[in-house]
């Protein structure tokens, strides 16, 4: 095969220019460099024929032109949208590989998600997002759900394509819990946050995200709502950080901030500003708030006598609750005196040796 013959099979005129070793010239045979200086998109040859060769061209097409700022050539932008139903037959491994290049190469990502709303790609390919568009919200937003949800994954930084993800799929419950509020007569989403993980744990399993992935980007979506309130202590704090995850704080803490700035009716001042200032006093001063940052372990308990088994979880699980409340008991003393003067009596029945 010639080298003009390989750059007939390329998708596009701006990938179809090549640098020629033996002849020493630079191939441009379909006007790639003309396209790209104009800042066009156009389809090598035929786009009806091209599009259907590999229906994921479709979405490499919405990203290079969110990516490099291209316009789409008439008859490109035509068969896109004949074409883009195409995309559903594509793997999820392939779409999910798509999308996370579109989160770290676009800036504005969500001209590509746009493109992918317009031409019915996102109904193929992410239904629940889909349906986002059009749903009204309340008196506390400008945009219906889509528009914003867009806006949200735009305020995330390129860097960070998996929070990116999660921009998108944090409001995805809210279309199927929305109801009116008798009182006020406006919009209320009851519960849209552990809809939307169950809904957001469908999509991730469909593209085929690790376990680990998925789990982390399930956690993220179920506890965007989760605050406590401004008056609370500061034990009612670590408990908020132990229940979203530490892990997970400074996520939360990327995605609330995108969510307020990706609301076009927000105040001038940041709503959460003292909430994570809060937060990052208590993650500071390195409390324990997960069983392995207790001053005692499992060879603490089997020297108390107690048989290894679910009940040491059990105890080390109400050891960490008292210790979230009273940082001051983690020392391996004040553990070992409250496990074998309160904990053990109180749980026994067989269970230590």
């Amino acid at each position: 095969m010639s080298l003009d013959e390989d750059l007939a099979r390329r998708d596009f005129t701006i990938n179809a220019v090549a640098w020629d070793p033996l002849g020493g010239e630079l191939r441009d045979p379909f006007g790639g460099r003309i396209d790209l200086e104009r800042r066009v998109l156009r389809a090598v040859g035929d786009p009806d024929r091209r599009l259907p060769e590999d229906y994921l061209r479709v979405l490499r097409a919405f990203r290079f032109a969110a990516r490099f700022d291209l316009a789409y050539e008439a008859e490109t932008r035509a068969a896109l949208s004949r074409h883009a139903a195409g995309v559903a037959r594509l793997s999820g491994e392939r779409v999910r590989d798509e999308l996370t290049k579109t989160f770290a190469q676009c800036r504005l990502a969500s001209r590509a998600l746009a493109d992918w709303q317009a031409t019915g790609a996102m109904a193929r390919l992410l239904p629940e997002v889909a349906v986002c568009f059009g749903v009204e919200q309340n008196r506390f937003h400008a945009d219906d759900v889509g528009t914003h949800t867009l806006l949200v994954v735009d305020r995330v930084h390129p860097r960070q394509p998996f929070l990116r993800l999660v921009a998108l799929l944090h409001d995805i419950g809210k279309p199927p819990t929305r109801e009116r509020n008798p009182a006020t007569g406006d919009w209320t989403f009851p519960l849209h946050d552990r809809v939307g993980a169950g809904l957001a744990r469908q999509v991730m399993e469909r593209l085929r995200f690790s376990t680990r992935e998925t789990e982390r980007g399930v956690r993220l979506v179920r506890v965007h709502m989760d605050m406590f309130p401004p008056e609370a202590s500061d034990a009612a704090v670590r408990r908020w950080v132990r229940r979203v995850g530490e892990e997970n704080v400074w996520d939360l803490y990327r995605l609330h901030t995108a969510d307020w700035l990706g609301n076009r009716n927000r105040g001038p001042e940041w709503p959460l500003r003292k909430f994570f200032e809060r937060v990052r006093g208590v993650v500071a001063a390195g409390h324990a708030l997960k069983v392995e940052d207790l001053a005692i372990g499992g060879d603490d308990l089997i020297a108390l006598g107690l048989a290894p088994g679910p009940l040491f979880g059990q105890v080390l699980a109400t050891a960490l609750e008292r210790v979230v409340e009273d940082p001051s008991l983690n020392t391996r003393e004040a553990l070992l005196a409250l496990v074998r003067d309160e904990l053990l009596p109180a749980r026994a029945g067989g269970g230590t040796r």
